[in-house]
């Protein structure tokens, strides 16, 4: 399991920083909001995304 590769910043958890696209270590509970699932291929897969959430959208 990685972090998320859009996180900005850094999450603290359990003694360890994690940042965009690391290895959450074994044993460390993340939520699954700060997580993305690794692919068949071996590589990340990107979050979905839940519709425009930006304000621009609701000034239309």
């Amino acid at each position: 399991m990685h972090i998320r590769p859009d996180l900005v910043g850094v999450v603290y958890v359990d003694g360890h920083t994690l940042a965009a696209g690391d290895v959450v270590p074994e044993g460390v509970t993340v939520g699954d909001h700060l997580t993305v699932k690794e692919s068949s291929s071996g590589g990340i897969s990107k979050p979905r995304r839940r519709g425009n959430t930006s304000r621009e959208a609701a000034d239309d």
